[in-house]
């Protein structure tokens, strides 16, 4: 059975690295999980973007750990749809995301 992916929340954001906020529904084998607090990041090379997932800081300075798993393959999946609804969204508006 495939992997369906929509997207329940898209917020543009025009923040240094930070450029959407994302909610994700993910069903597979019958089951849908939720996944809130997603981000879109630009990479550091500023070619494209990444699906950052909620993360905790760690005992070290700059370490953080995922809150959440997802396999590679549904990464990939809810990465490829979230950029897809980012840029309808920013193409929308017409303008660079709101800084809220």
């Amino acid at each position: 059975m495939g992997l369906k992916v929509r997207i329940t929340r898209m917020y543009p954001y025009d923040g240094e690295h930070t450029k959407a906020f994302v909610g994700a529904k993910v069903q597979i084998s019958g089951r849908v999980f939720g996944y809130n607090e997603l981000t879109l990041v630009q990479k550091k090379d500023g070619n494209g973007l990444f699906l950052g997932l909620p993360s905790r800081p760690g005992r070290q300075e700059g370490e953080y750990h995922d809150i959440c798993y997802m396999d590679p393959n549904t990464r990939k999946e809810i990465e490829k749809i979230a950029i897809a609804e980012y840029e309808k969204k920013v193409k929308e508006k017409g303008a660079t995301p709101s800084e809220d």
